[in-house]
């Protein structure tokens, strides 16, 4: 058991954490809240590229599936403040850059500039997109829960 002496010194608690033997979904909340002093709940987030994974967890967790397209980011929001577990396969996923990233989507000259805003020119604007690291095209879901409800 922590006191609340420890708590309070992050050295201490560091070491204290360090010495379990295993740590929880709350310890690793609870740690990265305190020593990072976040803010908000750190998110868990699943891809699925199995649907025999995606079944097993829609069997499984108490999630919410948005009404309407909303963006990644968004997904990430209700998770970390209102703490929704929430699932979104690509009908669900409204930003065409996260499509992008996730295989949804494949290159155009709509994606080339929406990155105008980063470069000094449309030819550098395509070299970004281009570097940009990709998910494997075969993502069916993915899933948003605060970490210690994953």
């Amino acid at each position: 058991m922590i006191d609340s002496m420890t708590m309070l010194d992050d050295v201490a608690f560091a070491k204290a954490m360090l010495e379990k033997k295993t740590l929880s979904g709350a310890d690793l909340v609870f740690a990265l809240r305190n020593l990072l002093r976040m803010k908000y709940y750190p998110v868990a987030v699943k891809f699925f590229f199995a649907k025999d994974e995606l079944d097993a967890f829609k069997k499984k967790a108490d999630y919410k599936v948005s009404a309407h397209p909303f963006t990644f980011c968004h997904y990430l929001a209700a998770s970390r403040q209102r703490g929704d577990i929430l699932l979104s396969p690509e009908k669900g996923l409204g930003c065409t850059n996260a499509k992008y990233i996730f295989g949804w989507k494949g290159k155009d000259e709509g994606e080339i500039k929406s990155h105008l805003k980063y470069a000094k020119d449309m030819k550098q604007a395509e070299k970004i997109v281009d570097i940009k690291k990709r998910l494997p095209q075969n993502l069916l879901a993915f899933a948003t829960a605060p970490l210690h409800n994953s």
